[in-house]
């Protein structure tokens, strides 16, 4: 296992500044909603209902997101900027501002992410694009851990399974698998705020979003299972329910009346 580990780093090092066109084209968002509301429990994993009224907002502009604004009731509780470049996203809080994600893109595909915490580089993640599979491997920069993920599509360009090896001093510690099932046929609204994953400022876990904005449709369950290498033996699998509510017209509401 450790042979394929360094091979794949020596890949994503080879790779991670090109990607191919041909791959999970659906993240290009030409023709991507744009929310203008959702709750935070949308963003959140599992959920299985609204339990408050907290909310985001979302400004756009020319496409391209570029704020979000955190609501408790009608109270403004927190902001998330956005600025773009030709090549780079960078997205900061005005509540944390030491605090920042900075992208290098093209096609509007994630190359490269720089995520700084206290105004220092906290790790480092490369994408690379295959047929088929999207792979992202994360660097701390502080110590010896790094984790590996891996993303699978099926012909319909919906995400089947995930999975994420972590890894620490060379050796590969545990597995998460995600099997992803139960796809509705409504278009997916999180495409256009992929790029807000791995902000601990607004609650979200990492790689949720990411993950969900690259299916096509929107996946409704999630089997979680975790494997411990070290012992080799699975330690627990959860099940995660999500129930959306739709508009007339099929489509996904990230807000709505309570």
């Amino acid at each position: 296992m450790k042979k394929i580990f360094y091979f794949l780093l020596g890949v994503f090092l080879l790779s991670c500044s090109g990607s191919n066109d041909d791959v999970v084209d659906d993240m290009v968002l030409e023709h991507a909603l744009q929310p203008e509301k959702a709750y935070v429990n949308y963003f959140e994993d599992p959920f299985s209902y609204i339990m408050s009224s907290s909310y985001y907002q979302f400004t756009y502009k020319d496409n391209n997101l570029m704020q979000i604004s955190e609501f408790s009731g009608s109270y403004l509780t927190s902001k998330i900027s956005l600025s773009y470049s030709n090549t780079q996203i960078k997205v900061s809080s005005d509540s944390y501002g030491s605090d920042y994600l900075l992208y290098s893109v093209s096609n509007n595909k994630p190359l490269k992410l720089d995520c700084y915490l206290n105004g220092k580089l906290y790790y480092t993640q490369y994408y690379i694009y295959e047929q088929g599979m999207i792979k992202v491997l994360k660097e701390f920069a502080e110590w010896y851990d790094k984790e590996l993920t891996t993303y699978y599509f099926d012909i319909e360009h919906n995400l089947t399974k995930s999975e994420v090896v972590k890894i620490s001093y060379g050796v590969e510690k545990s597995l998460d698998t995600y099997i992803y099932s139960n796809f509705d046929k409504a278009q997916n609204p999180y495409k256009s705020l992929w790029m807000l994953d791995n902000l601990r400022f607004i609650n979200l876990d990492d790689n949720l979003i990411f993950a969900k904005s690259l299916s096509f449709n929107n996946f409704k369950r999630i089997e979680h299972t975790f494997k411990d290498l070290v012992k080799d033996q699975n330690s627990y699998t959860e099940t995660h329910e999500y129930n959306y509510k739709y508009d007339s017209n099929g489509q996904v509401l990230l807000y709505h009346p309570l």
